[in-house]
């Protein structure tokens, strides 16, 4: 798989690494030789197959095709579907009008034609038709070159089938070396569709699946499905929620906060100050417009000011970003920046990119809203951590009637087409479709 790659916050939460890929949809077989002499199968198709831990929707993304050596692709859009974790999705393509045998019923279909011998397949968050020859788009989610004239595939390509009856499909479906060539076979075509038994693959941080070379999974991820429970990769790290409901959320269930509500995570002292780069991400509801430190979290303070960073309501005109605490990983105060809106939706991260974890290796501070950059803090070296024994060992996210739904933490920055993919779990084409 690869990539070609009126509110107020207050978060000093922090450390520590998503993609996730939030979900790792792969290409899991192609075939070419449907209704061709001597085929089995009525149609071409190309399958996908979710080998990530979490869903994916596939609305806004495309399959594409180009033939082995050509530089015009053609595209089937894929639909409004949220593919599972190791469900498999079917894309029925043209007929070359013989075959015996119907495929299972196709999610969707569309008129691509195959080569049954050697081609180019790649799966695309967007819809836009790519180009070139081996274009190197931040759409591409994954691409298989297959036969020996195919002039795009990822390391090297598969090799080609032989006969109208064969198609390449992946050895293991939930791994993805980025190399077509060890990672697909040739085999008798057997297409599955979203009814074909789910696939179970390895639980998150396995390092089965990596997206541009870095591990997919954060480090700290808090999905507040009826628990506090931490699924990331680093073990332990509950979270006690205290004053707080389970209420509808964006994934599944999301901690809506009491007047006095928050949640607490003990025996942070050890994770934090390690990382010079993080990035902070989470799904954030209002119900209402918010007011100052109506939402708040600090990781090692236990008293107002809470540092992190903090975006006022738009009665705070300043834009300015200026230290407020040297015990808060980002330490900085953001005002201005207006709420993004009530009853719905939006997803924020937050972007820390230190040159190091020692005095004076500070870096800047970026705020995403649903991948829009709002606001910017320069590189400042009180941008630093400074722990103290006095400060409690903890982290502490708070609020007042807003939800807040999969909190993450990651140990590296991301590209906003990588924020938009892997973080958001959306398509890029350009700028971010939120799912």
């Amino acid at each position: 798989m690869k990539t070609r790659s009126t509110a107020m916050v207050v978060l000093a939460l922090l450390t520590a690494p998503s993609q996730y890929a939030r979900a790792a949809v792969v290409i899991s077989q192609i075939y070419g030789g449907g209704g061709n002499t001597g085929s089995t199968y009525t149609n071409d198709f190309i399958e996908l197959f979710n080998a990530g831990a979490f869903s994916q929707s596939l609305n806004g993304w495309s399959v594409q095709y180009a033939a082995a050596a050509n530089t015009t692709w053609s595209t089937t859009p894929l639909p409004d579907f949220q593919l599972q974790p190791g469900q498999y999705f079917l894309v029925a393509e043209a007929s070359g009008g013989g075959g015996m045998t119907a495929l299972p019923t196709p999610d969707v279909s569309g008129t691509l034609n195959l080569s049954a011998t050697t081609g180019k397949v790649a799966l695309s968050s967007g819809t836009a038709a790519l180009s070139g020859s081996c274009p190197n788009d931040a759409s591409i989610r994954d691409l298989v070159g297959y036969g020996a004239a195919a002039t795009c595939f990822e390391t090297a390509a598969a090799t080609g089938t032989s006969t109208n009856v064969q198609a390449i499909a992946r050895g293991e479906p939930c791994a993805d070396s980025d190399d077509n060539s060890s990672d697909f076979a040739v085999v008798t075509a057997a297409p599955r569709n979203t009814s074909t038994a789910a696939v179970t693959c390895a639980t998150a941080g396995s390092n089965l699946i990596f997206h541009d070379g870095f591990d997919a999974y954060p480090l700290l991820r808090y999905r507040f499905d009826g628990d506090g429970a931490n699924t990331g990769t680093l073990a332990g790290y509950a979270m006690t929620v205290v004053d707080s409901s389970f209420a509808t959320g964006k994934i599944g269930q999301g901690v809506k906060f009491g007047s006095g509500g928050y949640g607490h995570v003990a025996g942070m002292r050890g994770v934090l100050g390690i990382y010079a780069q993080i990035t902070i991400a989470f799904w954030f509801y209002e119900t209402a417009p918010l007011s100052a430190q109506s939402m708040w979290s600090d990781i090692n303070r236990s008293t107002p000011p809470y540092g992190g960073v903090q975006i006022g309501e738009s009665a705070n005109t300043s834009s300015a970003c200026v230290a407020t605490t040297t015990n808060s990983l980002l330490g900085g105060n953001c005002n201005g920046f207006a709420s993004p809106g009530t009853s719905a939706w939006h997803h924020w991260i937050i972007r820390y990119a230190g040159t190091g974890t020692g005095s004076g290796q500070g870096g800047p501070t970026e705020i995403y809203v649903d991948d829009v950059l709002k606001l910017t803090r320069a590189n400042d070296a009180s941008n630093n951590p400074v722990f103290t024994t006095a400060i409690p060992d903890e982290m502490t996210i708070g609020g007042s009637g807003a939800i807040m739904d999969d909190l993450e933490i990651f140990n590296r920055v991301f590209t906003q087409a990588e924020q938009c993919i892997v973080i958001i779990g959306g398509s890029w084409n350009g700028s971010c479709t939120l799912p």
